[in-house]
């Protein structure tokens, strides 16, 4: 999405990279002329040098609801919070300079308050402060400009000159000077633009040209060869003179920040004598600078230069040296049904302007106008329901603009495409994307075959943008990646249709596009994990998983580490060297969920992360289905067999068909595809639900007791694959209750299992939730007199969708799995919504924990017999290595327990070898 707002303009200037600026930080010396000591005094870089607090902003003037600057494209504005205090400096802004004792200022600014919302409102003022302060930051003399309060001029700039003297706390007024005389001790001048609001009121205030000067001048950094620009494809040198008179320049330097396109950020310092830079004039009233660049690399510079006066100035530029192969602009996406214009290497200027697109062939738009775009810019292809409009980031940065404007798409959403049909050179490429974002959005690229003047259409993915940001308006340059997170390689060549399409909300702002000469992939990979977290039920006692370089250095043991519901377990694991791999096992305990987080770092400082949930249940364990509820006043079915399928032809009031059978709850026993004949759940008695609007009831008929049931996408379990082979049906699948609101509530009478148990559900639901309240029936079953007893709740902080499943444990009011003891007999289970969908519910069964395991070694030859006692439904597994240092284990053997002692064999090598030995219990 785009961000709108009625506080600032809609092309802002927080761009990522800042204009140049001098920024003094030091004085000495004697007068020569009056010198603005204040970074960025009117907010035409935003905030740079500003440090705020609370509602501050900046505008560029929109007519009829800001002010209009006084000077330049934009101005500070500062407005109410409704702030319930007596009185509190709600709102301001500080810049502090460095200054010494003796050191003489004058402060001033400009103010603008509107008549429809003046800064005086309920008392509220607002005024320029300036405070000496000492090396502890405290206060050493304080002085402010007259407030702005009642009956301050409206709708007109009123300059604010600082000439009252207060006191330290700021409590009394001393009287009224001229200048501003630092005291003894004083390291620093602060200015503080505050606007002060009384007892919750409103108004707003505007500042502009904001000025601390000083009677000396600092010095100037000027002739500047390399603009603020992206995509520069020509200059590679740096150059820059350091100028000041009468004073001389003592030094220069350079903090380079230097990030290689598709690569990690180095920062490097350079002054004189530094390799590759050259400074010359050191010592007289101008020196200069010239530092080389690297191409396809984004620079972030400070340079600071200080003279023999004790001043020091800086200036900060960004820029890039990319050197694109072929630009493409995100809104020149294709036009009346697979037609294109030829492009040139830098992508033109406003090539498709006007060209109208066929949705659902160049580009698409899921629900049209209904999927964010009512009332969005439309500005450059006004007939398509892509939302385009002025690009943010301002036509300077890229010099092929001129006067000519730049535009972006934005309003997007998951499912919009865009398909670009280019004349590639041939050749293997980095594909980049200019994206911004608030959050983070994945949008894929893929490689369109068929016909793109039709809907005949087939994509393949060549990998995926991921954008993490802030603002709207911040533009990063995004490598295409592929599922290991490396940059992917594309080969492209001839006439060929890219498609970039968005997959989540938010939805990437969507600038340009351009290829590089590929990259030979560098960063380390992650293989063959198992369990592999797509599905339930990947019992297993082991995290495995294989690590490769690429075409990195090779990894070391100590470069890969393993987390386990959040705790380091690296030290768990084994690794087993092959070739230029390292195979990792980490022991798994059953019957547990976990979120496994992988991290690779090479010596390079190249990574590769995995993230992974899974659970090592068995599918064999006792599980019903949230839709085989009771019916008929408790009555159920053991062992119930599925038999609907996910045909729709009986939608809405009628059954999904299927297989009626009288050991399914499909329709309830006895009733056909169409009619309620059969049994039925009984409200009061087997449920207790309303109705709702949007419900469906595809499963089951049932009167006025039932939950909305439909298809669910969940992981087919085993029984219904049976299911399928059993009726000959191979659209038998899995159910899901749906709309099922908060209070309501079903029953759930079976012959449970004699044991104990853990109770899990498969649930799902939009947002996270708590108190899902599980009980048991304990008297009155069958009849409309009920007593329960609450066995415990479900709760899921990570639910995120009416079909993503969860795992949720049963548990107690602090969060301790609940045990629940059947005896074989019927017991009757009661769920009571929260608003959520249900799947099923599975028995887990509760099983000792293994004992300490103790270790009994012996030789014979050169055998090594490793003996331990074991306990029925545990496994061990049996580990060596060389050396108690490396980390690096080597599992010799799993053991199942049955309760006896059970013993392990290992043979070593060579005479004198040596080995250790570990014994993983679960």
């Amino acid at each position: 999405m785009k961000s709108t707002t009625s506080h600032c303009a809609r092309r802002g200037i927080l761009r990522g990279a800042s204009l140049l600026a001098a920024v003094v930080l030091g004085s000495a010396g004697a007068a020569y002329g009056q010198f603005n000591l204040l970074q960025n005094p009117g907010a035409e870089s935003g905030f740079s040098g500003w440090n705020t607090y609370n509602n501050v902003g900046y505008n560029f003037g929109t007519p009829g609801n800001q002010a209009p600057p006084r000077t330049g494209a934009a101005c500070f504005w500062m407005f109410g919070d409704y702030n319930t205090s007596a009185t509190v400096i709600s709102n301001g802004m500080t810049q502090t300079v460095a200054a010494s004792p003796g050191e003489v200022l004058t402060a001033d600014g400009y103010a603008y308050t509107e008549s429809g919302d003046s800064v005086g409102q309920a008392g509220n003022h607002a005024f320029l402060e300036v405070t000496y302060r000492d090396v502890n930051n405290a206060v050493l003399a304080r002085y402010r400009s007259v407030d702005a309060t009642n009956g301050f001029p409206t709708d007109t700039w009123t300059e604010m000159q600082v000439t009252n003297q207060w006191s330290i706390d700021g409590s009394t007024l001393l009287g009224h000077v001229t200048t501003l005389v630092a005291p003894a001790g004083t390291t620093a001048a602060q200015m503080n633009v505050a606007f002060v609001l009384v007892n919750g009121g409103g108004g707003s205030m505007y500042w502009d040209d904001m000025a601390l000067d000083s009677t000396v001048p600092p010095p100037t950094i000027a002739d500047v060869s390399v603009p603020n620009n992206e995509l520069m494809a020509t200059n590679r040198v740096l150059t820059f003179t350091a100028q000041n008179s009468p004073a001389n320049i003592t030094n220069v330097q350079l903090a380079v920040t230097a990030t290689a396109l598709g690569g990690f950020a180095s920062t490097t310092t350079y002054g004189p004598g530094s390799s590759g830079v050259s400074i010359t004039g050191l010592g007289t009233h101008s020196a200069a600078a010239s530092f080389p660049l690297s191409s396809n690399t984004i620079y972030s510079i400070t340079i600071t230069a200080g003279d023999d006066n004790g001043f020091v100035s800086k200036s900060s530029l960004g820029f890039d040296t990319v050197q694109p192969v072929l630009v493409w602009e995100a809104e020149d996406y294709n036009f009346g049904g697979g037609q294109w214009t030829a492009t040139p290497a830098d992508g033109g200027v406003n090539l498709y302007a006007g060209d109208a697109s066929i949705d659902g062939v160049d580009s698409f738009k899921p629900g049209g106008c209904a999927n964010n775009c009512n009332g969005n810019d439309h500005q450059y292809r006004p007939s398509d329901l892509v939302g385009i409009d002025i690009a943010t980031e301002e036509n300077a940065f890229r010099a092929k603009f001129g006067s000519a404007s730049d535009y972006d798409i934005g309003y997007a959403g998951p499912g919009d495409w865009e398909n670009y049909t280019r004349n590639f050179p041939a050749g293997s490429y980095n594909v980049y994307a200019r994206y911004a974002v608030s959050g983070t959005a994945k949008v894929n690229l893929g490689l369109v075959s068929g016909n793109t003047a039709t809907t005949n259409q087939s994509v393949t993915n060549l990998g995926v943008f991921t954008v993490t940001g802030g603002d709207w308006n911040q533009y990063f340059y995004v490598p295409l990646e592929d599922q290991f997170g490396n940059i992917a390689p594309v080969t492209l060549g001839g006439t060929e249709t890219l498609r970039a399409t968005q997959t989540v909300n938010p939805a990437a702002n969507q600038n340009f596009y351009f290829i590089v000469p590929a990259q030979p992939l560098s960063n380390p990979n992650i293989t063959g994990l198992n369990p592999t977290g797509t599905h339930p039920f990947e019992q297993t006692n082991k995290l495995s998983f294989t690590v490769t370089p690429g075409a990195g250095p090779a990894i070391t043991t100590d470069e890969i580490h393993v987390l386990l519901n959040g705790s380091d377990v690296t030290g768990q694991a084994s690794f087993t060297a092959a070739s230029n791999t390292w195979q990792v096992n980490v022991p798994l305990a059953k019957d547990t969920l976990y979120t496994a987080y992988i991290a690779v770092t090479n010596s390079s400082h190249l990574p590769a992360f995995k993230t992974i949930k899974f659970d090592t249940f068995s599918e064999s364990y006792y599980m019903w289905e949230g839709e085989d509820y009771d019916f008929n006043g408790g009555q159920f079915i053991d062992n119930p067999v599925p038999s609907a399928d996910n045909s729709t032809s009986g939608t809405g009031t009628g059954l999904c068909t299927g297989e009626l059978a009288t050991n399914s709850y499909y329709g309830e026993p006895g009733s056909t595809e169409t009619t309620l004949s059969g049994a039925t759940a009984i409200q009061g008695i087997d449920a207790g639900v309303g109705t709702d609007s949007g419900e469906t009831f595809n499963y089951r008929l049932d009167s006025d007791a039932q939950p909305g049931a439909q298809p669910a996408s969940d992981y087919i379990r085993q029984k219904f694959l049976a299911a399928q082979t059993l009726f000959g049906d191979p659209n038998i699948t899995d159910f899901n209750i749906g709309y099922f609101n908060p209070s309501w509530w079903l029953n759930y009478t079976r012959h449970y299992p004699a044991g104990s148990y853990h109770i899990y559900g498969r649930l799902a639901t939009a947002s996270p939730y708590t108190g899902c309240v599980f009980s048991i029936v304990t008297n009155g079953w069958g009849t409309v007199n009920q007593q329960t007893n609450v066995l415990g709740t479900f709760s899921d902080p990570n639910a995120s969708g009416y079909q993503s499943w969860d795992w949720v444990p049963l548990e107690d009011a602090q969060n301790n799995l609940v045990t629940v003891t059947f005896n074989g007999n019927t017991n009757t289970l009661k769920i009571t919504s929260t608003g959520l969908n249900v799947n099923y519910f599975m028995l887990v069964p509760v099983g000792a924990s293994p004992l300490s395991v103790s270790l009994t070694g012996s030789v014979v030859g050169n055998q090594v017999h490793i003996s331990f006692p074991t306990q029925a439904n545990h496994t061990y597994t049996v580990e060596s290595s060389s050396t108690l240092t490396s980390g690096s284990w080597t599992t010799n053997t799993v053991i199942t327990g049955d309760g006896s002692v059970k013993t392990a064999t290992d043979t070593l090598g060579a005479s004198g070898t040596q080995r250790f030995y570990r014994v993983a219990a679960q």
